[in-house]
């Protein structure tokens, strides 16, 4: 994946500015995207238990019970699910259909220019 492609990037417990995965390629393709002199920057959505550097630099950080995130990731599914007319699985929590349905709009818009990553 390509950060820089990515007009809306959505996190899961990813800290993919600090500890996860190649951080070096991570915080430079996320800098090119985040330049507000350079036009259109990407939007940042960021679900986590505890906060991060990665967290830090959201737009938007959903603090997020490590219990239920799994339960994020389901309601965030099942809104794109509805969108798309296909089939959902439920049992996602309600504290969360706020903050995943705003997410699934902004995914839905940038359909082919959107990452969801997902990490420990």
């Amino acid at each position: 994946y390509d950060l820089t492609k990515a007009d809306v990037l959505v996190s899961f417990g990813a800290d993919f500015l600090s500890t996860w995965g190649n951080t070096t390629e991570h915080t430079w393709q996320y800098a090119q995207r985040r330049k507000p002199e350079g036009g259109h920057m990407n939007r940042h959505w960021q679900f986590e238990a505890r906060m991060s550097l990665t967290g830090a630099n959201a737009d938007v950080r959903v603090p997020t019970l490590p219990s239920a995130l799994p339960k994020a990731i389901i309601a965030l599914h099942d809104h794109l699910a509805k969108k798309a007319g296909a089939s959902t699985v439920g049992g996602a929590s309600a504290e969360m259909s706020e903050a995943t349905a705003k997410v699934a709009d902004e995914l839905w818009a940038a359909r082919g220019k959107s990452l969801v990553l997902a990490g420990a």
